[in-house]
């Protein structure tokens, strides 16, 4: 059987090097807290609509029973808009 042995060049690791200060809870609580605040200003908010089967997002147009219809944002929803078709 052979042995194998794992050389670690010029790397030294200590514990102490990982916790050099003392952490305290308030702290780490008020660096989530944050985080937390700037995540939730930089959400976006992602607007799809639906055909009953399928998640459409804005922008698209689609077809159903022979009606044109675009998938909007309004009033902070989004919402199918019939493409009215000009007759000449």
């Amino acid at each position: 059987m052979k042995k194998y042995t794992i050389l670690l060049l010029g790397a030294s690791f200590s514990l102490s090097s990982f916790a050099s200060e003392p952490v305290d809870n308030a702290d780490i609580l008020n660096e989530l807290k944050e985080i937390r605040t700037l995540i939730e200003q930089n959400q976006q908010n992602i607007y799809t609509c639906v055909d009953g089967d399928r998640n459409y997002s804005i922008g698209i147009y689609i077809t159903k029973n022979r009606v044109n219809y675009h998938c909007i944002a309004k009033d902070n929803h989004a919402e199918w808009d019939p493409v009215l078709v000009s007759v000449n």
